[in-house]
C-alpha cells in the first residue's frame, strides 16, 4: 500500500515543518495552496506526497533571513590611541581619522594634544591621581587685630560697619606705609 493511501504515515504539522525546515506558522500559511490536511483522529495530517512536492519545487518558501552582521570587536583605548596616532604620522586630517576609525572628534583632540607632547612635558603637566592629603586646619579663628575690634557694651551689639571700614582702612595705610 502505497505512503499516501496509509494514513499512518501522513504527518503532523509539527512533522511537515521538520522536514520543511520551516516553523509551524510557516506550515499553517501553506495550507489551502500548497498543503491540504484532514483531519485525522482530531489531529491536521498531510500526505508525505504533498511534502516531497514542496521540497521539490522552488526553494522560497518565505523570506530568508539575512544574517546579523558580526558586531566588530571593540578596540581597547590603547588599540583605538595606537590606530589614531598612526593616522597622525600618516597626516590624515579631524574628518578622516573619525569616518575610517570610528572614534568621536573629542576623543581625536584629545589624542592630538597627547600625541604632540612629549612624555617628560605630558609627566609634569599631568595632575597627580592622588594628590597629597593637606595638613588638617584648625578651627579656631585667629584673633582680629586690636585697631579691628570694637568696643562694645554687650555681646550681642552689632559693630558699627562705618567704624569697621575706616579701622580696614587705617590698618592698610599703616601696613602699605612699612613697604
Amino acid at each position: 500500500m502505497p505512503r499516501d493511501q496509509d494514513r499512518r504515515h501522513w504527518l503532523t504539522r509539527t512533522n511537515a515543518a521538520h522536514l520543511l525546515g520551516i516553523g509551524v506558522a510557516a506550515v499553517r500559511r501553506l495550507e489551502g495552496t500548497k498543503l491540504f490536511p484532514e483531519t485525522i483522529a482530531g489531529l491536521d495530517r498531510f500526505r508525505p506526497s504533498e511534502i516531497a512536492a514542496i521540497l521539490k519545487g522552488p526553494p522560497a518558501l518565505s523570506k530568508p533571513v539575512p544574517p546579523k552582521p558580526a558586531r566588530p570587536r571593540r578596540r581597547t583605548p590603547g588599540e583605538q590611541a595606537a590606530s589614531v596616532f598612526a593616522a597622525f604620522a600618516n597626516g590624515k586630517d579631524l574628518r578622516e581619522i573619525v569616518n575610517t576609525l570610528h572614534v568621536s572628534p573629542e576623543r581625536v583632540r584629545t589624542l592630538y594634544h597627547h600625541w604632540l607632547t612629549d612624555l617628560e612635558t605630558g609627566e609634569r603637566l599631568r595632575q597627580p591621581k592622588h594628590p597629597e592629603p593637606q595638613p588638617a586646619r584648625s578651627r579656631q579663628r585667629a584673633p582680629a587685630s586690636a585697631e579691628l575690634r570694637e568696643p562694645s557694651s554687650s555681646p550681642t551689639q552689632t559693630p558699627d560697619l562705618a567704624a569697621s571700614s575706616n579701622a580696614v582702612t587705617t590698618l592698610v595705610e599703616k601696613l602699605l606705609g612699612h613697604l
